[in-house]
């Protein structure tokens, strides 16, 4: 599945990254391009509760037309933010 993730903020960032280590295509839109780049070049670490931690990759952008077409899109933006994502 196709997933992109609008707004990679803490929750955006951890679901997409537990989407892409379940096998999903994930892409992070995020508004600051240092941000994109850093999730594009270094993925995701996830730290459990138990104190492991695992990197997961993942694709970062700011331009929404590479992400292309998806399957689902989850919107995990501040609510002052909604219209323009």
């Amino acid at each position: 599945m196709e997933v992109a993730v609008i707004g990679a903020g803490a929750l955006g960032s951890l679901f997409g990254a537990l989407l892409a280590d379940d096998g999903n295509g994930v892409w992070l839109l995020h508004h600051r391009p240092e941000v994109a780049a850093a999730l594009d070049e270094a993925g995701v670490v996830i730290e459990a509760a138990d104190g492991e931690t695992r990197r997961v990759d993942v694709r970062g952008t700011v331009d929404a037309a590479e992400v292309g077409a998806a399957d689902l899109a989850l919107v995990l933006v501040k609510s002052y933010a909604t219209v323009d994502a």
